[in-house]
């Protein structure tokens, strides 16, 4: 199913529309993965959760989290948590683990597999019986592919996976496109998120439809594109239309919109 921003925007602005900012409860978690390995991880969650959303950051993936917050939040989904939990949604935010400075070529590894699975296992455990969904953005795109065709979804309460911004181009250097998983194992609802005026090279409108297409073992698979916002700056950052610059808060309700959907039919 394709949806244009034009003809959605209605749907989701009535139903979605934004009021006060909720309360909201801070948490830092250090979880241990592989061997002397940690894993420092973000959560935010309103009072009244409906479903927890894990965000996948593009680019290298590092995000400086401590104690103290997230170092690093100009990516797309990062900036835009607060627009998931005005709507009932708890966000949890992994970074880089502490064996490495960078995500690159390593989030389809089996090292990365194997954080993940911690990753999960240790949100199924703080969100019990709560449906969780799956959302990355740009190479974040790689790693949320990644998990869905390694780790059986179901075991985790994993009911569907965002995609925004995919990656469906290898880079110029060589670095990995989400068709670097073998995305075919792929079974979990999906929602694709794309900007029609994406002019980041690595992320065309034009690779979103075949993806959608090579998704042949997802019965329930949608794509939603965008054409307003604010374009600005390297075409492949967080400010263009690559970024959803100027319509965070639209695409996260699309998102949102979705994710009901979702856990309300399973």
């Amino acid at each position: 199913m394709i949806l244009h921003r034009h003809f959605f925007l209605v749907i989701a602005f009535i139903t979605f529309m934004s009021g006060p900012a909720l309360s909201v409860v801070p948490q830092y978690e250090s979880i241990s993965t592989r061997q002397d390995v940690t894993l420092s991880i973000w959560v935010e969650k309103p009072e009244k959760i409906q479903a927890v959303v894990i965000l996948f950051a593009g680019g290298k993936g590092n995000l400086d989290i401590d104690e103290d917050g997230i170092g690093r939040d100009g990516n797309f989904l990062i900036r835009s948590r607060h627009h998931f939990i005005n709507q009932g949604m708890a966000v949890v935010i992994p970074d880089v683990p502490s064996d490495k400075d960078s995500l690159l070529f390593f989030r389809t590894s089996p090292e990365y597999i194997t954080d993940m699975g911690y990753t999960l296992a240790w949100v199924q455990r703080e969100f019990k019986d709560i449906p969780v969904f799956l959302a990355g953005t740009s190479r974040g795109t790689i790693s949320v592919t990644s998990i869905a065709s390694n780790l059986e979804m179901k075991k985790y309460f994993v009911q569907g996976i965002i995609l925004s911004a995919t990656v469906t181009q290898e880079s110029n250097s060589g670095k990995q496109d989400v068709y670097s998983n073998d995305i075919e194992r792929i079974k979990t609802p999906t929602l694709l998120s794309h900007h029609e005026f994406d002019e980041c090279y690595i992320t065309p409108l034009e690779g979103a439809l075949p993806l959608l297409e090579s998704l042949i073992n997802v019965k329930d698979k949608s794509l939603i594109t965008y054409k307003t916002g604010v374009n600005k700056g390297n075409p492949c950052r967080g400010k263009s239309y690559h970024g959803f610059n100027g319509i965070e808060e639209q695409v996260v309700s699309d998102m949102v919109f979705w994710i009901k959907r979702i856990s309300a039919s399973q």
